[in-house]
């Protein structure tokens, strides 16, 4: 019985040592959860108190925190705190693998797929970030789509300003708008066409009247014109800009409409309107253009991604514009412990792990989400070479134990021829 004892000790030795030499192995592989193998007695009650050698339980992982580094590739994640990836082998996969191995890369169909190719999975979102269907059926396999690159029609300018009270009447008859002495002031912008062509639009600004005990007001007339062709109002009054005797604006409050302005470049015709908002006023200041902007922009190509912290994807692009394109999906379990190892750091759920709880990183006990960075492996190479030497020996004492075994069994053996 002490050869059988000895045998299961020089097993567990072994599978210690197995265990530890895969962790020492993975020490540099991103993501990668270290192992301990846990053992138990064996107890026959037909021999007495002698127990009858050892032999091993499972094997566990600890999910611990690995070390985040920075990487500076903006495809690579990481997870500080609770959580996991969720990705899925193929496009048409139900399967859903988990891992905490966050080097993500591009493939030709400008999918996000991790080193195996497997897609990762996120959450739909509306223009805002904003989380709008959950759940394992509502997650997508995370696409960068050329959609933000696509041109915009400009619709509406925002534009704040001071127009000098000071400033000297310019009859309107006379007005040219190459000749800066019919009118007070200018500016200028850029308004995108339905095709993504750039066109100037000039507003001029001429003061038509100073306030009067009678009518206590200032107003200017405003011309806008686009490529230099003049666009008339829908509203002709809508173009006079009133202003009271506190400097405010009061007249238009809504955004001047204009009629549609049609173009040489076979685009559709521009429709304009302009809001000159509650910053425009009337001060004895310079004309200054306080805000100017507008909503169209050109074409452009997908420049590159990024994740903030509660996981939100967004795609840059060379235009200017960002577009979220998902909300990483986080899944994690009552017993991560239970999970099924396959390998390349992922992991399958079973029945021992528990149902798969899904979450939005920083909520829910679910961990941030540090974009440009990975998570190292969480092995202790110090810690783990002590281990190996431990089970070394421990292999050495059993093997020991046995040859002694085997001795008293030839002298016993002798003595009895």
């Amino acid at each position: 019985m002490s050869f059988y004892t000895s045998l299961t000790g020089l097993n567990s030795a072994q599978a210690d040592l197995g265990v530890t030499s895969n962790n020492i192995a993975n020490v540099g592989t991103v993501g990668f959860k270290k192992s301990r193998a846990d053992f138990g007695d064996l107890f026959s009650s037909t021999s007495g108190a002698i127990g009858q050698g050892a032999h091993l339980k499972n094997v566990n992982q600890q999910f611990s925190q690995g070390s985040i580094e920075m990487s500076g590739n903006a495809l690579d994640l990481a997870i500080s705190g609770e959580g996991f990836f969720a990705v899925r082998p193929d496009l048409s996969a139900t399967e859903t693998v988990y891992t905490r191995a966050g080097a993500f890369s591009i493939n030709n169909d400008n999918y996000v797929v991790d080193s195996s190719g497997q897609y990762l999975q996120a959450f739909p979102v509306s223009e805002d970030g904003s989380v709008i269907a959950t759940g394992l059926t509502s997650a997508k396999s995370l696409q960068l789509t050329s959609a933000g690159g696509l041109p915009k029609v400009t619709s509406k300018i925002e534009l704040g300003l001071n127009l000098p009270s000071d400033a000297a009447i310019k009859p309107t008859a006379s007005f040219s708008p190459s000749d800066s002495n019919t009118f007070n002031s200018s500016t200028q912008m850029t308004a995108y066409d339905s095709l993504g062509n750039p066109h100037v639009a000039t507003v001029y600004f001429l003061k038509t009247s100073n306030p009067t005990p009678a009518v206590p007001t200032n107003t200017w007339d405003t011309k806008l014109y686009i490529d230099g062709t003049v666009i008339a109002p829908t509203n002709a009054a809508d173009s006079v800009l009133t202003f009271d005797q506190d400097g405010k604006l009061t007249a238009p409050i809504a955004a001047i409409t204009y009629d549609p302005a049609t173009l040489i470049t076979g685009a559709i015709p521009l429709s304009l309107s302009i809001d000159y908002g509650s910053l425009s006023s009337q001060y004895s200041a310079p004309f200054s253009v306080m805000s100017l902007s507008q909503d169209g922009h050109p074409r452009g190509e997908l420049s590159g991604m990024d994740v903030d912290s509660s996981g939100v994807v967004r795609a840059n692009y060379t235009n200017g514009t960002q577009l979220a394109l998902g909300k990483l999906m986080l899944a994690n379990f009552d017993n991560p412990n239970g999970l099924k190892q396959i390998g390349n750091a992922s992991f399958e759920a079973t029945n021992a792990s528990g149902l798969v709880d899904l979450g939005e990183a920083g909520f829910g006990g679910f961990g941030d989400i540090r974009g440009g960075a990975l998570e190292g492996s969480n092995v202790d190479l110090t810690e783990q070479l002590v281990k190996l030497i431990s089970a070394q020996r421990n292999f050495q004492a059993n093997a020991k134990a046995l040859d002694t075994s085997g001795t008293l069994m030839q002298t016993i053996m002798g003595i009895m021829n």
